[in-house]
Parts: C-alpha cells; structure tokens; sequence
C-alpha cells in the first residue's frame, strides 16, 4: 500500500468496508468537508487555506481589506488547532473570526458581481482525482452532502465552472446575503466554522429527506473538527477518511484517533476512488 495512506486500525476498517460493501449504493450517502479536503493544501507550489482567501491575495478588494484580512488571519488562526484551549475557547475564537472577518468583506464592498470575477479568473484547485470520486457518486446516485466552513456562493460557483456538480450535491456552508445593489451584508443563516460543523442542524435542511434511509456514511475531512460532522445523525456504519496535508509527524496521532484512515501529504484521491469501486460495484 502507498506510504501516505494510514489505516488507524486494520481489523476495524476491514469491517466498515464490509458493512459498506453489504450495504451497497442504495444504503450509503457521503459527506465531506471542502477547503484542503476536495481541494488541494497546496496549488502550484503555494499554500492554500480556504478559496475565500483568494479575495485577499489577489487584491480584489482595496487594500484596508487586505490589511485587516490578513491581521485577522495572523491572529486568529493559530488557534484554530491550538489543542492547549479548551474546545469551547476555540470555537468561541473561530466565530469571532468567521463574524468580524464579513463584516470586514462587507464594509471594503464585496458584492455579487466580484465573486462572479473571482470565479472567472481563478482556479479551484481541486484534489487529484476529484472528477472521478464527484462522477461516481452521481452514476450510483449516492447523495453527498458538502458540509464546509467557506462561501456556498465560491463553492457551488467553481464546481459549475469545472463542470463538477452534480444532482446528487447538497452544500451547506456559509451563503452570501446581498442587498439591493449587490453588495454583501453577511451570510443568510448561522455561520458554520471550521469547529462547529456538528452543532449544525443538517436534520432542518433539504438533505435530511435523501439520506434518511441511508444509514451507512463516508466521511471526508481534513481538520480533527471535521471528524464529527455527521454527529448527531442516526447512522449504523460510518468510515472517516482524514486527509492530514502537512505538520504530519506532530499531528498524526490525533488523526489516527479521529478518522479511520489517514491520507498523508496532500494525496490524491486514488484511495478514495478505489474504496467506492470496491463497495458500490
């Protein structure tokens, strides 16, 4: 097996698969986190967080924005994984960061129009093998739900562009409200972060009704708070694969008890596209 991919406990894993497999398409529904999980950490040779960055590093809005994204940043995100806080401190520092940071967006005068531009003009960075994984969901006709701390409007938006989604998609993340003239004056609902995807109600969205009768799930993630986003869903098997994208020797063993399987240094989706083979053929 490649390097990069850890199986936390072989005996476990070789019976979720089984039930999975048992299972077949017509038991199974997936979700999975967006930024660094169906993207790549790293495109072209740089470092990538989130797409809601891409706001800030290419200037699309003035530079009082850029200043104060970046200062928020620098001081917010150290604490994102900082495992030495309480859980409750981080998630109260995530929304924090996640409220002041559109508030910010909003006041430099982001607006329908320059997401649009963003869209046209850059790239999504999609994980290797994304096309295959997203594809195969569809022609089995097994729901997946995008559970995501970043935009709906960049998220939906650039799959379109790539030709990526697809009927079988659900998003829940954080939309844009606009006003009358476009402009951005937060997000539509409670915002989800990057720590409190467990706390969201999926049972009050759209979604609930597709995956009702589906009681076995994958999981894909790449943050430790991503490992619970299907808590509080009634489900009889659950797989967690977990892609860890950098600071690996620090991290791995917190992943190896959080997900199932651990897909080391910014892997590709090879894994995941061969599981599917295995338990929807």
């Amino acid at each position: 097996m490649d390097s990069n991919i850890i199986i936390s406990n072989s005996s476990a894993y070789q019976k979720l698969v089984a039930t999975l497999r048992e299972g077949g398409p017509s038991q199974l529904h997936v979700v999975a986190d967006f930024d660094k999980t169906l993207t790549m950490g790293t495109w072209k040779g740089e470092k990538r967080f989130s797409l809601i960055e891409l706001i800030r590093k290419y200037r699309y809005l003035p530079e009082g924005y850029v200043t104060e994204a970046y200062g928020l940043s620098d001081t917010f995100r150290p604490w994102e994984n900082d495992l030495s806080l309480s859980l409750e401190e981080r998630r109260s520092r995530m929304m924090e960061w996640w409220s002041t940071h559109v508030k910010v967006m909003s006041k430099y005068g982001l607006s329908r129009e320059i997401v649009e531009k963003i869209i046209r003009e850059q790239e999504m960075g999609p994980r290797a093998g994304l096309s295959t994984f997203l594809d195969t969901l569809f022609v089995k006709q097994v729901p997946l739900l995008i559970f995501s701390a970043a935009v709906t409007d960049l998220i939906e938006g650039f799959l379109r562009k790539e030709k990526m989604f697809h009927s079988n998609m659900h998003v829940i993340s954080n939309a844009f409200a606009y006003d009358a003239a476009g402009i951005v004056t937060g997000y539509q609902s409670t915002i989800i972060h990057s720590l409190n995807k467990s706390e969201v109600a999926v049972k009050d969205t759209p979604y609930y009704s597709q995956i009702v009768s589906r009681p076995n799930v994958i999981l894909l993630g790449d943050g430790l708070g991503d490992a619970e986003m299907v808590d509080g869903l009634e489900h009889v098997c659950v797989l967690k694969i977990g892609f860890l994208n950098d600071n690996v020797e620090k991290n791995l063993d917190a992943y190896k008890q959080a997900y199932d399987v651990v897909i080391l240094n910014d892997g590709k989706m090879d894994f995941v596209n061969e599981l599917l083979n295995e338990i929807l053929s």
